[in-house]
């Protein structure tokens, strides 16, 4: 499946590669493509999506599924 996310709190590259390792590292997620420009991370694979949204807790970035 393929989830897009809107990201919340970015605000130069870093903070988009970070949000990208984050969510890297639920189970079961293939890929992140984060875009910093429209604040939105597409993610894939077979994952839960509450996981990914939690993989940010902690983070100054929050994000909520489109």
């Amino acid at each position: 499946m393929t989830e897009e996310f809107d990201i919340t709190g970015m605000k130069c590259q870093g903070c988009a590669d970070t949000v990208a390792s984050q969510m890297r590292t639920v189970a079961g997620v293939t890929s992140v493509t984060v875009d910093l420009a429209t604040k939105t991370a597409i993610v894939s694979g077979d994952f839960d999506t509450a996981a990914v949204i939690a993989s940010l807790d902690g983070t100054p970035y929050s994000a909520v599924q489109k």
